[in-house]
């Protein structure tokens, strides 16, 4: 297995209560380059794709950790929805999953 590339470009679909929110908080998102009702496409490189994965990864159990903002559980399925779409980019383009490793840190691709 060899180490991805940070210039690699990948094409991910985010749920867009969610994709709001990430990028209200000025984290690493990519270029937007379609918009729908029932997702943003980004195009992003690993280093973004890891910031989405991990950002979608915590506040999917924003509800589970007793948090009472406005909204939580919208943002929660929203979390959700761009995790496993997230899964499912990652498993097309043969990256594999984080092993042990919540944070998405340590992305390959078979080579």
């Amino acid at each position: 297995m060899t180490t991805m590339t940070e210039t690699k470009t990948i094409l991910i679909n985010v749920a867009p209560r969610f994709a709001m929110d990430h990028s209200d908080r000025d984290l690493e998102t990519g270029r937007e380059v379609c918009r729908s009702n029932r997702y943003i496409t980004y195009e992003v490189n690993v280093s973004e794709l890891r910031e989405w994965l991990s950002d979608a990864r915590f506040y999917s159990d924003c509800a589970g950790q007793g948090w009472t903002m406005h909204n939580a559980g919208g943002l929660q399925s929203s979390a959700r929805a761009t995790v496993k779409s997230i899964l499912k980019t990652m498993q097309f383009y043969l990256i594999d999953r984080p092993l042990n490793d919540s944070t998405g840190d340590r992305i390959f691709v078979e080579g």
